[in-house]
């Protein structure tokens, strides 16, 4: 019986690890969480993928980014401690083949940290 139960459990596992191997390996997005960058509004890298011409391609993605600096000079000195979340909804569009057109809509908050 305790063999069964085990077998049992590890059925799902098996299974999700088959599914697992048919997955499409692509480059993951990312971007410049730094607020010191932010501000300069740099796009994020999405892939080499053009949307095919006439369809859409959407996007829902969140970023969680943890920022600490502390350096001092002789007469300045910087302290940057926080954490950043941003959402950002796209959307592309394939005008022709090669050719999308696109637009990123973030939602950004900032925390701060702990610098003891």
């Amino acid at each position: 019986m305790n063999r069964f139960l085990t077998a049992l459990l590890l059925l799902p596992c098996l299974a999700a690890t088959a599914s697992a191997a048919d997955m499409e390996i692509t480059p993951f997005r990312t971007v410049n969480q730094s607020p010191l960058t932010q501000i300069f509004g740099l796009p994020a890298e999405t892939g080499a993928t053009v949307t095919p011409a006439g369809h859409v391609t959407l996007g829902f993605t969140q970023d969680i980014a943890n920022d600490f600096a502390l350096d001092n000079l002789q007469n300045e000195s910087i302290r940057l401690d926080g954490e950043s979340y941003r959402w950002t909804a796209s959307a592309r569009y394939g005008i022709a083949n090669g050719f999308e057109a696109g637009i990123e809509i973030p939602y950004v908050l900032y925390g701060g940290g702990d610098i003891r």
